[in-house]
């Protein structure tokens, strides 16, 4: 107990001493210096177990308490804070000291105050998580210290420490990066309950409990929120911190609405992303509570609910979510998004709020990244919400909305839409496909072209859900939603029509006949092109089947789906009434052809026939009904079924109907033909019992018969004489009227010509058929009597052309028909005039004709009326000189017809008629006859009969190859056909292959084999095996088929011809290829045609001579062969492409092979003398480098750009259209390289240094050749838009400040023309230059440049200021000079951060070397640029700049320079506010003294600036002493201008200072500082404006009174100054030093001066009086 005592009363006595040394300090600096030694030791006390002791502590705390008050003493904080620190356990005395430091760290120098910050900083986060209260004090006293605290430079190794040095543990960094992110996204004018992002909880930490003061700058203690902020970022963005601390404050910096945070925050954010693994599941689980709300703890109390934050930072987190693939794996947030930002407002915001707009627009692009990128599972649960939102959002937006500003947002959610809808096709499956429905509604009422567009996209994205097997009720849905939306009408009917017709074609099978209605009624519509090619597409079979994606592997259920709809079914369905009478007749016809179609394909299939569905499908159908005997027959034996089905024959009566209707209807000819054709099929095809159903239809076909239209008469005709003819009543119809009809064919004129023609075609057909029914039929032998003169009279008589026409078909129909013979035509016409008359027709190319003569021919005997044969064979051989290649086709079938009759095939698409064909005279030697006749005919050297005789032997074959005289000569026929593979003729060559090929087919094992055989020795052997030799005559190759050495083409073999061939042998280094060649040139067809390699396979057969080594051996015909295939010529490529696919099975994998040797020689052949070798070798090496590894032609690049860029430049036009495409090829390598992931950023900056020191080389941007400049440009301004920006960061230096200079460079020469001569054009300069300045910042280039700055990190920026500078000294032309100015600005605005460290620098570039440019727009851009650049730089710099004004402005002669001081100063007052501001006393005394100066423009200026950045002239009062001191050191100055303009400052100032101050005094300090500078001023003589200053000095008198009267003499000095400026002669100055005398001499205290005045007045007045009397003198005379 007494040792307790003891201690009680030491320590009481301790205290005591210590209270009476603060007792006893008598002033502040004792107090300070006591409490500074023993404050915190007294605190400390508070520790003792006595509770007297704490007691005593506490009264000497309450004593010191009230001697602290004065502001000027300063406590020991530093000490307190460390006694807080080292005792956590002590809670008294941690409050104690936490009361003192905060009176005293208000009261702390800067640098004491800097050097708490490590203290503060250490252990932060577990002092906070003893006591939140505490803790909101530290925090706050370390941003207190921060804000005066000086950080190292980024980079540098006191930076890079910073962590360590402060003491920052893990758990402190993220404590400080927690509340740094919480202040800034702290509103200091909010509520507790308002702050978004803030808890209460979280407010009351930050505001220290709810004070209101703490973040009130104005009230002691208080921080400026703004300054702390900025501080904040940079404390963050320095090496204590790591990205992953940095990141969220950043994120909630980037979206503040100040420039300078939100600027840092940006530059931070794009630093940190990088390292931020934005797939970590904590990182975006964060981030949506964030942006939605959440509770900081788990009692979820209302103190700790976090609310969503603001707009702009929900903005920011979207585009952060839309990086990451793992935060579409958040469905139900994902869902809380859409629901919460895309159709409600809970703050109140208007839809139209721009920062709405922003949040909105990023949230729609985030779900397209959702709705492409998230798993099936999530877009399962997602769509349908999704969708339902996005259809709201869309109806909540109205009419207004599309057309205005979020047309693009409405776009693209329809898109989004889409794609979900694709991704979960359950949502659009549902019943009575809503979904659908409204996608087609809104495409019907979208009237923006852009929006229209993107619904249509979303429509498309559907399609593939329709696709496949579907629910038969989903099928009926769909085709009752397409039938109504395509009869519907509104100002999108063709979007929405070609829309409909995209999902019948796509999703309805090809069986569906509403689908095809569909098709017909796009057809109908003629909206578009485009629509109308869907709907023929949707017709088409193959291209159906091209369209369809389904994964069906049910063979049977994919035929019936891609089948041809059923006949009865498709005819029923489109040709009803109601719908056929709404097409018009071209669709009709169409709808016709179809229906025919579908019923052709229905009878082969029936027959177990099927036609390959490809894109010759329609041709071989066409053939099949046409020349197929078995196809012919199945379709007779399908219709005479369908006679039997009363569906089936009513759906043939209505395609019959509409088809003759089409037939007569009023519209082109060639619709009606087509309906005519069908109407003939039918009538070919039919059972009588349907034709007999048919006949009423004869008399409408009669009307056709007498059509205009010759195709649609020849139709008509015949479809009428097969159905009277076809008639059960055939004997019942009168021919009376067409009879007479061709009986006066004499006097037919006119229309009355075709209807002549009609009628004799549709007898000849009537009678034909019927005798071929029913031999002997009485009607139509009579009939045949009357007809047969007539027609052989017009034979004779007639001379227009198509009466003889009609002639030759009519004879030629009944001799085919054996209805005639030879004497009953030479009863009426001798059988040699009847030739002659066919042959002179004939001989004019008259086909018609020609086949007449071959049908007359079948009613000759072989026996008896062999001459006349032989004569009818004479007149078709001489036909081969009709140059027409079709009209020897005619000549052939008519020789096959003549030699074989019906046993021509020829002739059996002319059978309209069931049965065997119609009997005649037998041929049993004529084919063999001709045949022998006609081989020997193809060995004649004339070329026409030779091609002549080469065609009618493939007739012959073709036509009469199963007759046995044909197969006896197979073997001749080979040997002809081979031999005229030589011929110079192309035709021929083409007709010889095809004859091998029917040769090939038609031969046994021994033929094929021999043939085969031939054709391979002819490429493996030196000789040919294949008849023919090379001679003199021969053509080597195709006219331009291989080029010379000297740039022609090998035409025809000579001798200089020889050399030609020889210097392609010896480019490759082979001369064995010469003999090779020689081979090859007797068997030239073989490599031209293209015919004998498909047909024979010969590629396989040529490539192997590959496999078995010559190729091997002979690896240099590689480079040659690939050059040669990009010859300008095309027979050349053509050639050479053929013999490079005979040679090389896989082309690929040789180019990999012998790419070395083909890339040498086409980089040294690209620079040859021959323009077609540089030609062919640009094309060559664009198609080489296509798809290459980047590593395989890496090594190449540079050589292969320098060569690009000569040959740019080359003198054909031809060579240089080459290697521009070569350089866009070269330049899409390089973009696709650059656009690459990080993966390939060495790859990318290898091909970056390979090509880009040659672009901005002399080969490249500066060439002379101004193609290679502009190819050079154009790949430098892609590089930078697509490239990576790791790729191309370090190239930014020089990049910029090429373009810089190309500002210059590709202004167009008229603009500098019209600069220097823009008086002669009523323009001025400046207009000029503000174009000019316009064009400038809109340039591809300055877009260019901006998106280097946008790429800058701080090792470019170092090298970048370097260059910049030095293009700023050495540009010349105006455009690079302003260019200079905008990066300038542009680096101030946006990339802040790193140019701060430079902005020194460039103030002090421009201010010496830019301000004094010719041009006035280069000075304004530049002095603009000092402005923003002032935002940056240090003080010191702004003062020296603020210097370098005023000398500018005292210091210069002329009024140019003057300007530019003022537009410096303004520049730097209006883009740099808070500098100018808080440097204004070095700028305002220059502005006050520029305000007062002559010139208007210069005046202007700076009464612009004061009066923007002061509020009046009484400011001037602020700041008297800088102007006056200014003032007077200019009021001596040798210029004129600068002299007057101080004085008049001077008097201005004198009068502000007069007027701030109550009764005009002026203050004796003031009057003292002004009197000096008024006085000269004033000692001057008198100028305009003097007066001013006058005015002044009566001012000075009158309200400075305190101050002369106490200085000795003054007053004598004032008197005489008033005496000697009313003493000036100037008489309009005098007025004014009158007044002011008057107005000195009215001053008390002042010394007599009544008698002088007098004098001087007297005087005045006595001038004045003298002067009116001179004048009355001068009147009076």
């Amino acid at each position: 107990m007494a040792a307790a005592t003891t201690t009680e009363s030491r320590e009481l006595s301790l205290l005591d001493k210590v209270e009476l040394r603060i007792a006893l300090a008598d002033s502040e600096p004792k107090l300070q210096a006591a409490l500074s030694t023993y404050l915190a030791p007294i605190l400390l006390k508070l520790a003792s177990e006595h509770l007297s002791v704490r007691n005593k502590v506490i009264a000497i705390c309450q004593h010191v308490n009230s001697r602290i008050t004065p502001q000027s003493i300063q406590l020991p904080v530093a000490a307190l804070l460390k006694q807080f620190k080292d005792n956590p356990s002590t809670p008294l005395i941690r409050h104690f000291d936490l009361l003192y430091i905060h009176k005293g760290i208000i009261r702390l120098p800067t640098t004491e105050l800097a050097a708490l910050l490590p203290t503060l900083s250490a252990g932060i986060a577990k002092d906070a998580a003893s006591s939140a209260l505490h803790g909101a004090s530290l925090f706050h006293f370390l941003l207190r210290s921060l804000s005066v605290a000086h950080l190292p430079l980024k980079g540098t190794p006191e930076d890079s420490t910073l962590r360590q040095t402060l003491g920052l543990s893990d758990s402190d960094a993220e404590f400080l990066s927690l509340w740094f992110g919480k202040v800034i996204l702290l509103r200091a004018t909010a509520s507790t309950t308002s702050v978004p992002g803030v808890s209460q909880d979280e407010f009351s930490f930050l505001t220290l409990q709810g004070k209101p003061e703490t973040w009130d700058a104005v009230k002691s203690g208080g921080l400026n929120l703004t300054e702390t902020r900025s501080r904040v970022l940079a404390f963050l963005a320095s090496g204590a911190f790591n990205s992953q601390e940095r990141f969220l404050p950043a994120l909630f910096a980037s979206a503040e609405p100040a420039s300078r945070i939100a600027d840092v925050g940006e530059d931070m954010l794009k630093r940190a992303l990088p390292n931020i693994d934005l797939d970590s599941q904590s990182l975006i689980g964060k981030l949506y509570d964030i942006y939605f709300s959440y509770y900081t703890s788990p009692e979820q109390n209302a103190n700790h609910f976090v609310p969503a934050v603001r707009v702009p930072v929900r903005c920011k987190i979207i585009n952060i979510l839309g990086k990451s693939q793992i935060s579409t794996t958040f469905p139900a947030r994902i869902r809380r998004l859409a629901e919460r930002d895309l159709t409600r407002d809970d703050e109140g915001l208007s839809p139209n709020d721009r920062e709405v707009m922003k949040l909105r627009s990023a949230l729609i692009a985030y779900l397209g990244f959702v709705s492409r990128r998230a798993v099936k599972t999530d877009l399962d649960v997602l769509a349908q919400p999704l969708i339902r939102s996005l259809q709201l959002y869309i109806e909540q937006q109205g009419e207004d909305a599309r057309g205005g500003d979020l047309k693009s947002l409405r776009g693209s959610t329809y898109e989004i839409i889409g794609q979900l809808a694709a991704a979960d096709r359950t949502v659009l499956l549902q019943k009575d496909l809503p979904l659908l429905r409204w996608l087609f509604q809104s495409l019907s009422e979208e009237t923006d072209r852009d929006v229209v567009v993107s619904v249509d996209g979303a429509l498309s994205a559907t399609l593939r859900c329709f696709q496949g097997d579907l629910e038969h009720s989903t099928e009926d849905d769909l085709r009752l939603l397409l039938l109504r939306v395509m009869s519907e009408q509104s100002s999108n009917s063709r979007n929405l029509q070609y829309a409909v017709v995209r999902f019948a074609n796509r999703c309805l099978a090809y069986s569906d006949v509403v689908a095809r209605y569909l098709d017909f009624a796009a057809l109908a519509a003629q909206a578009s092109h485009d629509m109308a090619e869907e709907a023929k597409k949707g017709l088409d079979p193959y291209w159906y089947s091209m369209y369809q994606t389904t994964n069906d592997t049910d063979d049977v259920k994919l035929a019936t789906r891609n089948n041809f709809p059923d006949f009865a079914e498709l005819v029923k369905y489109v040709f009803e009434e109601t719908r056929i009478s709404a097409l018009p007749m071209s669709t009709q016809a169409m709808a016709v052809q179809y229906a025919r179609q579908a019923l052709l394909w229905a009878a082969l299939s029936s027959n177990g026939q099927t036609i390959e569905v490809n894109t010759e499908w329609e041709r071989k159908l066409d053939l099949a009904a046409l020349q197929d005997q078995k196809s012919r027959t199945s379709i007779r034996k399908y219709l005479h079924n369908l006679a039997w089905k009363e569906d089936e024959r009513q759906a043939l009566a209505m395609l019959w109907q509409t088809a003759v209707r089409g037939l007569l209807a009023e519209q082109q000819s060639t619709d009606r033909a087509q309906c005519a054709r069908v109407v003939v099929e039918l009538c070919t095809f039919c059972p009588p019992q349907i034709l007999n159903d048919m006949s009423a239809y004869t008399t409408q076909l009669e009307v056709a018969i007498f059509a205009n239209d010759i195709e649609l008469r020849t139709l008509s005709a015949q479809a009428y004489g097969l159905l009277t003819a076809r008639r059960l009543d055939a004997s019942s119809v009168t021919f009376d009227s067409l009879l007479a009809r061709v009986s006066s064919w004499n006097t037919a004129v006119g229309a009355d010509v075709n209807k002549t023609h009609g009628s004799a075609l549709a007898l000849s057909s009537f009678v034909c058929h019927r005798l071929y029914l029913q031999q002997g039929d009485p009607v139509a032998q009579e009939l045949v009597g009357k007809l047969l003169p007539h027609l052989l009279s017009i034979l004779d008589k007639a001379t227009d052309t198509l009466l003889n026409q009609a002639s030759f078909v009519s004879i030629g129909m009944l001799c085919q028909y054996y209805v005639i013979d030879l004497s009953r035509i030479e009863e009426h016409l001798p059988f040699a005039s009847l030739l002659d008359r066919f042959t002179k027709w004939a001989k004019a190319g008259n086909e018609k004709a020609i086949h007449a003569l071959g049908y007359t021919a079948m009613v000759l005997d072989e026996e008896t009326n062999k001459e006349k044969l032989d004569l009818l064979f004479d007149k078709l051989r001489e036909l081969h000189e009709i140059r027409q290649a079709e009209t020897q086709f005619a000549v052939g079938e008519a020789l096959a017809s003549a030699a074989c009759g019906w046993e021509s095939t020829a002739l059996l698409p002319t059978l309209a008629m069931e049965g065997p064909p119609p009997s005649g005279p037998a041929r049993q030697n004529t084919l063999a006859l001709l045949l022998d006749r006609t081989l020997k005919d193809s060995m004649n050297t004339k070329p026409s009969l030779k091609k002549g005789a080469v065609i009618w032997l493939l007739c012959f074959v073709q036509f009469c190859g199963e007759r046995s005289e044909v197969n006896d000569r197979l073997r001749k026929l080979q040997v002809a056909f081979k031999r005229c593979l030589t011929d110079r003729d192309e035709l021929v060559q083409e007709a010889a292959s095809r004859g091998l090929g029917l040769v090939y087919e038609k031969g046994d094992q021994d033929i094929q084999d021999e043939l085969v055989r031939d054709l391979v020795g002819s490429f493996s052997s030196d000789r040919s095996n294949i008849a023919g030799t090379v001679s003199e005559d021969t053509e080597l190759f195709e006219a331009g088929a291989l080029p010379t050495g000297e740039g022609q083409s090998v035409t025809t073999y000579k001798v200089n011809n020889v050399q030609d061939i020889m210097s392609l042998a010896s480019e490759v280094g082979d001369s064995s290829l010469v003999y090779r060649f020689m081979s090859l040139a007797s068997n030239n067809a073989i490599w031209s045609s293209r015919a004998a390699f498909g047909r024979f396979g010969l590629s396989n057969v040529l490539s192997g001579s590959g496999v078995d080594g010559y190729l091997a051996a002979n690896p240099k015909l590689y480079p040659k062969l690939f050059r040669y295939r990009f010859d300008p010529n095309p027979n050349v490529r053509r050639s050479m492409n053929d013999i490079w696919n005979a040679l090389i099975k896989d082309t690929n994998a040789t180019v990999n092979e012998h790419f070395v040797s083909i890339m040498e020689d086409l980089l040294q052949n690209i620079l040859a003398r021959e323009w077609r070798v540089r030609q062919a070798s640009c094309a060559a090496i664009a198609d080489l480098v296509q798809g290459r590894k980047l590593e395989q032609i890496m090594s190449y690049l540079d050589r292969v750009w320098s060569v690009c860029f000569k040959v740019l430049d080359d003198i054909k036009s031809s060579v240089r259209k080459a290697a521009a495409d070569l350089s866009r090829v070269l330049i899409g390598i390089l973009l696709r390289t650059l656009e690459s992931n990080d993966a390939s950023t060495e790859s990318s900056k290898g091909m970056l240094r390979s090509v880009l020191p040659f672009l901005l080389s002399t080969q490249g941007l500066e060439s002379s050749a101004k193609e290679t400049q502009m190819v050079s440009i154009h790949t430098i301004l892609e590089i930078i838009k697509k490239a990576n920006g790791n790729a191309i960061r370090s190239f930014i230096p020089e990049l910029v400040e090429s373009l810089l200079g190309l500002l210059t460079s590709f202004e167009g020469e008229a603009v500098n023309y019209l600069h220097l001569n823009a008086s002669k054009y009523g323009v001025t300069e400046q207009k000029i230059d503000e174009m000019r300045l316009t064009n400038i910042r809109g340039s591809p280039l300055m877009e260019a440049i901006e998106r280097c700055l946008d790429l800058l990190d701080e090792d470019t920026m170092k090298a970048l200021s370097t260059r910049l500078q030095s293009s700023m000294r050495s540009a010349v032309g105006m455009p690079s000079k302003v260019g200079c100015s905008r990066v300038l600005v542009s680096l101030s605005t946006r990339r802040n951060f790193l140019f701060q460290p430079y902005a020194d620098n460039f103030l002090d570039t421009i201010s010496r070397h830019c301000l004094k440019d010719r041009n006035e727009m280069v000075t304004s851009s530049y002095a603009a640029s000092l402005g923003y650049i002032a935002r940056s730089a240090s003080d010191d710099a702004i003062l020296k700049l603020a210097a370098h004004a005023r000398k500018l402005y005292f210091e210069s002669d002329d009024d140019k320079s003057r300007t530019i001081a003022g537009e410096t100063v303004q520049a730097v007052a209006k883009y740099a506010t808070d500098r100018f501001a808080s440097l204004a006393a070095a700028f305002l005394p220059l502005v006050f003294t520029g305000r007062n100066d002559e010139n208007t423009g210069v005046k202007q200026l700076f009464k612009e600036t004061w009066d923007d950045n002061t509020g009046g002239s009484r400011a001037a009062s602020l700041y008297l002493r800088e102007i006056v001191a200014l003032a007077n050191e200019n009021l001596t100055s040798k210029r004129w201008v600068i002299k007057h303009g101080a004085a008049l400052a001077v008097a201005e100032a004198t009068d502000a200072a007069s007027a701030a101050r109550s009764g005009g005094a002026l203050s004796e300090a003031e009057a003292a500082l002004i009197w000096p500078a008024l006085k000269t001023a004033l000692a001057e003589k008198s100028w305009e404006g003097k007066e001013k200053v006058l005015k002044a000095f009566s001012t000075f008198v009158t309200g400075g009174s305190a101050f002369w009267k106490t200085q000795k003499g003054l007053s004598v000095e004032i008197v005489k100054i008033a005496l000697r400026e009313a003493g000036r002669r100037n008489a309009e100055y005098k007025p004014h030093a009158l007044t002011t005398l008057g107005d000195v001499a009215a001053v008390d205290d002042m010394p007599d001066m009544f008698e002088k005045t007098f004098q001087l007045v007297e005087s005045t007045v006595g001038d004045m009086t003298d002067t009116q009397g001179d004048e009355s003198l001068v009147d009076d005379l």
